[in-house]
């Protein structure tokens, strides 16, 4: 510590603290913005002066400050300020009519409804809402309904008017207009269509909207333990980017981001000098995302496209993340690295560049939802990181049991199998696809258990302390960030979560009602219960 005394001393904690060093203690010792010492209670007098404040934890559990490694601010935002028509709020298709209706009635004719969350599998009807649905609660409105995945709408006639969507409007590649098979007339169903629907004219907050919508999002977050998020959506990133920039500077975005990009971002990028990395602990550069297609019968972009992608974002130096869920989805992920690998390696112009990015790109491979130990293992041997999403077992359990064919079902979200491969596992929770909890994903990687109570790969099960490792030191490795966060340890950044108790007593199916006594960032209370 270098004679240096403590501003604030923590106590009689139950400190998990991720770091293979020392995985438990008791005390905490904190200066400034670090963590300057970590140690038992009775050795942390040393540290205290008369002006180091003390608090007694009184043996709760006391963790590193959690990392989302994969979710969607801006869409979270977005959604806190629309119709909830998630399966926590409606059950039935009537139910959204009227949740829509009531909605719209606050609002002048013609202003955009603006609905999110359903999901076809939760309501009573087992189908997606129709636009005749939509029209006969919201008839002088046009209404958006987004399923909670993200990747598919219902528009009702209104809007489709407002943009210009008619019989004859063509399907974008890897997109789909749903059409009624014995009519041809449109359904209102739009999959893979958010961003062609955005530039049509789909409805976008306002400025103040949004930085609304943002702040509740990340006030929810840090609620629930959340210090630090990686941004995963790539499309419109820039303008994301630079909106953070200024909330961050007028101090209205507390949570930490790293934020990703698309690929066609990356001569932007470059000409800003907004390398991976770059940035400050509040607000960093991530990854090049880029989304494979996996919904037709070839996974989009096809190989020459994809290749060609990956080796420029690889040559200058950025972090690629992949969105791929099935096994096309990874072979083809695994494909290009290789290629970028092999071409990279051909290229080098010395020993140590090649080293670099033949051994530590931590090239990402976001959900990897189905994974037999086979591609595991080519997923070790290429050096990448998979951020998946434990809490879908809990959330979406029940219609993997009923859609995917049974021998898949054991390489779903396979932490355990991937985690025995030798692969880097960290958790996100794809927020809002799932909740933002990371204790009930924690919960969710121990339990295995779907809604109704049901196991869903239960072999894949792991243990209490590498759950949590992977909200934490393995979310600050897949950024690069683990010099900075993801453990407690002297020189870290003093982001903690307090617990309301010492949640290594709790059994795996209680974890998750774990909630959270106060959330600090940078030695600062954030957030307090």
């Amino acid at each position: 510590m270098s004679g240096r005394q403590a501003d604030l001393l923590l106590t009689n904690a139950r400190v998990l603290t991720c770091d293979p060093a020392r995985s438990a203690a008791s005390a905490v010792a904190l200066a400034g913005d670090r963590i300057v010492w970590v140690g038992e209670s009775d050795d942390a007098e040393s540290f205290r002066s008369a002006a180091t404040r003390v608090v007694d934890c009184q043996g709760k559990t006391l963790l590193p400050g959690l990392i989302d490694a994969h979710m969607h601010l801006f869409a979270y935002g977005a959604n806190l300020l629309a119709v909830d028509c998630s399966p926590r709020a409606v059950r039935s298709v009537s139910e959204i009519q009227a949740a829509l209706a009531r909605r719209a009635a606050e609002q002048a004719p013609g202003q955009w409804v603006r609905g999110w969350g359903y999901d076809e599998f939760s309501l009573a009807e087992g189908r997606h809402p129709h636009r005749s649905d939509l029209d006969a609660a919201v008839p002088h409105h046009p209404v958006r309904l987004i399923h909670r995945s993200g990747h598919a709408s219902v528009l009702n006639g209104a809007a489709m008017d407002r943009l210009g969507i008619g019989s004859e409007t063509p399907e974008p590649p890897g997109g789909m207009i749903d059409r009624d098979t014995a009519t041809g007339e449109l359904t209102g169903y739009f999959l893979e269509m958010e961003d062609r629907l955005a530039s049509m004219g789909a409805p976008t907050l306002t400025d103040e909207e949004m930085e609304r919508g943002l702040e509740m999002a990340c006030r929810r977050l840090l609620g629930l333990g959340v210090t630090s998020i990686h941004e995963a959506t790539p499309s419109n990133a820039l303008a994301q980017w630079d909106r953070m920039h200024s909330m961050k500077r007028r101090g209205r975005l507390p949570v930490r981001v790293h934020k990703m990009f698309g690929p066609d971002d990356l001569k932007e990028l470059e000409a800003r000098e907004l390398f991976f990395g770059a940035g400050e602990p509040g607000l960093s550069v991530g990854a090049v995302k880029i989304m494979l297609n996996e919904t037709g019968e070839t996974v989009l972009p096809e190989p020459d496209v994809l290749n060609d992608r990956v080796y420029a974002a690889h040559q200058a130096g950025y972090q690629i993340a992949f969105h791929a869920v099935e096994e096309p989805g990874i072979e083809a992920a695994l494909g290009a690295v290789e290629a970028a690998l092999h071409r990279s390696a051909a290229e080098a112009s010395s020993i140590a560049a090649l080293g670099i990015r033949l051994q530590d790109h931590r090239h990402r491979i976001e959900h990897c939802g189905v994974c037999p130990p086979e591609l595991a293992r080519r997923i070790r041997a290429l050096g990448m990181v998979v951020v998946t999403q434990p809490g879908f077992i809990a959330e979406h359990g029940q219609r993997y049991l009923a859609q995917v064919p049974e021998a898949k079902q054991r390489w779903l979200y396979p932490v355990g199998t991937l985690m025995k491969a030798g692969v880097r596992v960290a958790f996100g929770s794809d927020c809002p696809v799932a909740p933002p909890g990371p204790l009930a994903a924690i919960g969710a990687a121990m339990t295995r258990r779907a809604g109704d109570g049901r196991l869903v790969g239960p072999d894949e099960s792991i243990s209490l302390l590498d759950a949590v490792a992977m909200h934490t030191s393995a979310g600050a490795y897949a950024a690069s960030d683990e010099h900075d966060r993801g453990t407690i340890a002297p020189g870290r950044l003093a982001d903690l979560v307090l617990l309301e108790s010492d949640v290594s007593a709790e059994s795996p199916e209680t974890v998750h009602d774990v909630g959270v006594e106060w959330t600090m960032i940078g030695g600062a209370i954030a957030w307090e219960r």
